[in-house]
């Protein structure tokens, strides 16, 4: 098993989002929970639900 030394980068933090987040460096005010509502709104051709 490799040790901590042996990778380049360190762990990232994770932090779970609210959704209110606004899309960077966009000229728009989309959030995050906007584009899921609709990247994840067609139920019969959507292939990233299982």
């Amino acid at each position: 098993m490799p040790n901590a030394k042996d990778y380049l980068y360190t762990a990232l933090t994770v932090e779970q989002k609210s959704g209110d987040e606004p899309f960077l460096n966009a000229n728009c005010s989309t959030s995050l929970s906007d584009f899921h509502a609709w990247a994840y709104s067609n139920l019969m051709g959507n292939t990233e639900r299982s």
